[in-house]
This record gives C-alpha cells, structure tokens and sequence, in this order.
C-alpha cells in the first residue's frame, strides 16, 4: 500500500519526511548519564587547560623546545605536566566517564554508535603514546596514526552501522533535488556569516592563526608530508569528527536538542585543548553550530560531512595560495 505523501509548510518537517529519522536504539541512557559524561570531561578539561595555559602559555612550543632539550629549566615540573596531560587528562578522564556509561548501560553502549568516541579521545593518544617509544621515523608515525588507523576506524563503523549508506542514498534522491539544493545554499550561507561574525570577532582580540593550523603548515615541507596531510585534514577529519561529534554524540543523547550545543562546544574545544589555543576557539564554532543543527533537524550525516570536506578542502587549498 502507497504511503500518501504528506504536505507540509515546515522546511525541516519536509526534509525529515524526505530523508527519515536515525534509527533508535531500544534500549537508552538517562539523560543525568550522559550529561555526566559531557560535564565530567568537559570540566577537568578546561580547569586544566586554564591552568596549563597560565603556566605555559605556549605549551606545544614548550614542549617541543623540551623534547629538543633547549630547555634547560624546570625540567622535572614541565616533565610532570606532560604525563599529566598525556595520562590523566586524556586517557584517564575519558575512561572513567566510558566506564560510568558501561556501567550504567553496556549493552547499549557496543550497540549504537557511541564506540567511535574511544578511539577520537582516549584511543588515539594511547596509539600514538605507544608508537612514540617505537623505533620508527616521524613519516611512518604520521602515516599510521593519521591515516592508516584511522581508515581502520571508519572501515569498522561503516560495516558496523549500515545506516549510512542508506541516510547518503536519500539525501541524493532525485526526489529531493530541490531540498537538497536548498539545504546546500543555507547551510554555507549560515555558515560563511557565522564565520565571518565570530572570525571577526576573534581577530579582533588578537586571534586569527590557530595554533592547529600552525601545526598543519609546519608539515607541508614536502610531497610526502603534503599527501599526508591532504588525506588526514581533507579526506578522513571530516568523516571521523562527524561521526564522532554529530552522529555518535545525538545517538548517545537520544537525539535530544541539547545534544546539538554540546557537541558544538566539543568540536570547538578539541580543536584547542592540547594547545591552550583559547583566543581562536571561536573559529571552531560555526562549523559545529551549522552542521550540528542540520544534523539535529534532519538526522542525515551526509550535509554536515560534506560541509566540513568544503570547508577543509578550502582550507588545504589556501595554504597554497
């Protein structure tokens, strides 16, 4: 029997006809569970970072200059601020917080798409903490943390959530031509004026070259590290950080509304929380609000990843320029 189609004046009610809803799992987490999770690392986070900032305000620089031993102070503080970073802050914090939710639902916990948040906090820094005392040149150690253990990563979500390939099949519906072409031309409107407001804003108060960017344009030094970073920051980021701050997060938050500010703020604050880069999180926050609310509103991953590629493919571009 034809489903008669439903006409409706609301944009969003139409999109989410056309596009349908993520799956729900049966089986959720109550909402204090999951606020605790956010609080919890969101909280010791910050405290630290504020802290860490006002010791070392250039801490990658520090660290760096430490690690090329042409520091010759204090050499036993900053050591032990960087084992507490590396341990406590991202490998113990995080664990703790998915042990709370283990505890509390485990069965849900390896059935919905929340899995993927232990490899982007705790996971890859274990990953990396190993291969670091391994006998290998820094092109291999870039290679394996940032491109083949990531394609790992997405390969098992792809296989282990199949919805995907379903939400990317109806956002491109013939049928949906117009909404799609609508959704296009808000999303990067609303996202070039947010951009351009809190960009504004922020090279108003000094800011304007995140430090993670700094990082990115300290590799493109040769081919090698230029396809590297091409397939990390263009390719793979946009996939693994949607998921991970969009897709997984409203999952994990039964698709609740709160679920789009929050993620908004952890996209922001993970692209600055290793460098105490606070001047320039406003840059992070279009993005996520932008892809966070269509996400919200639609419950289709496609436009926030195809969004984010946009925006990092311009991005790697201009570094060329």
């Amino acid at each position: 029997m034809e489903q008669k189609k439903i006409k409706s004046t609301n944009f969003f009610q139409d999109g989410i006809q056309k596009f349908g809803n993520a799956k729900k799992s049966e089986e959720k987490y109550e909402t204090r569970d999951i606020f605790f999770f956010f609080a919890f690392y969101i909280f010791i986070q910050i405290v630290w970072n504020i802290i860490r900032t006002i010791i070392y305000p250039n801490w990658i620089k520090t660290v760096d200059d430490f690690f090329l031993n042409q520091i010759t102070d204090d050499k036993v503080k900053l050591l032990i601020f960087y084992y507490f970073d590396i341990v406590f802050i991202n490998v113990f914090c995080p664990m703790i917080a998915v042990i709370w939710l283990l505890k509390k639902n485990s069965k849900h916990f390896m059935k919905n798409k929340f899995w993927i948040l232990l490899y982007f906090f705790p996971g890859r820094f274990i990953i990396a903490q190993i291969l670091s005392y391994a006998n290998i040149d820094n092109n291999s150690f870039q290679l394996i943390t940032s491109v083949i253990i990531p394609l790992i990563v997405l390969s098992i979500y792809f296989i282990k959530n199949y919805d995907f390939v379903e939400q990317v099949k109806l956002f491109f519906n013939r049928n949906s031509l117009k909404f799609f072409i609508s959704v296009s031309v808000i999303g990067v409107i609303s996202f070039i004026l947010l951009l351009s407001i809190l960009g504004g804003i922020t090279l108003g108060i000094g800011g304007g070259n995140p430090v993670n960017e700094s990082n990115i344009q300290n590799f493109l030094k040769n081919p090698y590290s230029i396809t590297v970073v091409f397939f990390t920051v263009v390719i793979i980021a946009p996939f693994i950080e949607e998921f991970v701050f969009r897709e997984s997060l409203a999952e994990v938050a039964c698709n609740k509304w709160w679920a789009w500010p929050i993620s908004t703020i952890f996209f922001a604050f993970a692209h600055i929380s290793r460098s105490g880069d606070w001047i320039n999180i406003l840059v992070y926050v279009p993005l996520g609000l932008v892809n966070g609310f269509f996400y919200y509103k639609l419950r289709n991953i496609t436009f926030p990843i195809l969004l984010h590629f946009g925006n990092n493919l311009i991005a790697f571009i201009r570094y060329f320029v």
